[in-house]
């Protein structure tokens, strides 16, 4: 196994909110919740959830098998037990991805119907019913979901904390994105084998973000073939747990009594 850590220095230096932003939301029901917020997709709530503590939200997206089982029964467990609220969502397949057999990148890359804000809309859902951790959102991708994840989240890094890529990913510069579309640093963590026939992909995201000041782990597995390393998943939610996000700084505080008051003029 190869695993490499790639610090920015604009990473080092600033310095992640330790505190807690909750969204607020009180309604969500607890346990698994089947068909919610969309057509095929799920929420998983963690062990001893509560309403009125904010909680970290994993956002999963599957591969080109077309729905989120795989991707769910690989990270369910691990992220429970680190305390995750999971979303995972289904390629909409009533707005064109269905012509595409549920593959995220194919509806992105040639679906007329294809609408860059439902995820952010999904996540909307999420923090209006549950109490979800502002800071500490994350995006998770395997395979075609990762190659979604390649494009997607550069106009939105003041939303998520983090990205992983499982097995999967390309060069978001080849289609007209550029370092500057990023607002904020986010980091990302790959997860895959030496044997994968996507590697080279995830290679050329990996410089990208390299390239343009993001931090990044790559952890090269070595004789692995394409799918979710179990072994190495721990490792995963270890490097989002100690990342929430970087430019969302603590609310301003109140301002501080005047200690003494210029008394009025009679």
């Amino acid at each position: 196994m190869l695993r490499v850590l790639v610090l920015t220095a604009l990473s080092l230096l600033m310095a992640a909110p330790a505190f807690a932003e909750g969204s607020g939301g009180a309604g969500g029901s607890l346990g698994e919740r089947a068909n919610w917020p969309c057509q095929g997709c799920n929420v998983v709530t963690p062990p001893g959830y509560e309403h009125g503590q904010p909680t970290k939200l994993l956002v999963t997206l599957h591969g080109d098998e077309g729905d989120p089982d795989y991707i769910q029964w690989k990270l369910e467990t691990p992220a429970r037990n680190a305390g995750y609220l999971m979303l995972n969502l289904q390629c909409p397949r009533d707005l064109g991805c269905g012509a595409y057999e549920g593959s995220w990148w194919r509806w992105e890359a040639y679906s007329n119907q294809h609408d860059i804000e439902w995820l952010g809309r999904q996540v909307d859902a999420m923090e209006a019913e549950y109490n979800v951790d502002l800071n500490r959102i994350y995006l998770a991708g395997f395979s075609g979901g990762s190659s979604y994840l390649s494009e997607y989240p550069w106009i939105y890094t003041m939303r998520y904390a983090g990205l992983v890529y499982f097995a999967g990913g390309y060069n978001p510069g080849r289609y007209g994105y550029s370092c500057s579309d990023a607002v904020c640093k986010i980091p990302a963590y790959f997860l895959i084998g030496t044997e994968d026939f996507l590697l080279p992909g995830a290679g050329q995201i990996r410089d990208y973000l390299t390239g343009c000041g993001h931090e990044v782990e790559w952890n090269l597995v070595q004789g692995e073939e394409h799918g979710i390393i179990d072994r190495e998943v721990p490792s995963v939610f270890a490097f989002l747990d100690a990342r929430p996000h970087l430019c969302r700084g603590d609310p301003d505080p109140d301002p501080e009594p005047d200690p003494d008051p210029e008394p009025d003029p009679d």
